[in-house]
């Protein structure tokens, strides 16, 4: 994953399963009235897990709009065939786009070809 929406859908995904479980932990949990100690140590370890896998989500969701957001607009031009504007477009393309660690490759790839 690296896309901010797969992020959210993760994120969404996580927290619809988890509200089903925690409905059917309240139900067990009432039927037990606390007396199953093996299970309410299982519940909070699921439970602790879940935060973890939350707090690494919401992490990664932060650092995509981050990166969305503080990835400069550049205006590169289209390369129209000329063979005297290739260096400086191929030198402004690879200094912008290519050598960003931080743009996923279909990135790349999506922004070469539309110049």
């Amino acid at each position: 994953m690296s896309e901010k929406w797969e992020f959210q859908d993760a994120l969404k995904t996580l927290e619809s399963r988890w509200t089903a479980i925690d409905n059917l932990h309240l139900e067990i949990d009432s039927e037990l009235m606390g007396s199953n100690l093996q299970y309410e140590a299982s519940f909070c370890q699921h439970e602790e897990q879940f935060n973890n896998l939350k707090k690494e989500i919401n992490k990664k969701l932060w650092s995509a709009s981050y990166r969305e957001k503080s990835t400069p607009k550049l205006d590169i031009p289209v390369f129209n065939g000329n063979y005297n504007n290739w260096v400086s477009f191929k030198d402004l393309f690879t200094d912008a786009i290519h050598n960003n660690s931080s743009m996923p490759n279909s990135q790349k790839m999506q922004i070469l070809k539309t110049k």
